[in-house]
């Protein structure tokens, strides 16, 4: 977001990663913005619980079985919030 530049995910290269973590690591970035093109438009990754935009501690899951959506909740959550904590995550 700060450097208002579009990265793919691929990790070809030999860089060992994607583009775009080479390029959160290096700029010490950790904020991530979906591009306005993209089926979620231009969406600001935050966890669901608390609003954390930091991507290196977000994860997905499942919103319900069955269904294509997901719930992002950062470490910080799982761990911490006695409800989300009690449903086992992996």
């Amino acid at each position: 977001i700060e450097t208002k530049k579009w990265f793919c995910n691929f990790g070809g290269g030999g860089s060992g990663g994607s583009h775009l973590v080479n390029h959160m690591v290096r700029s010490r970035s950790n904020n991530i913005q979906l591009h306005p093109s993209s089926p979620l438009g231009d969406t600001v990754l935050e966890c669901y619980n608390c609003g954390s935009k930091n991507a290196f501690v977000l994860g997905f899951v499942p919103a319900s079985s069955g269904n294509s959506v997901v719930v992002l909740l950062c470490r910080v959550c799982v761990e911490t919030v006695l409800a989300l904590k009690d449903m086992d995550w992996e």
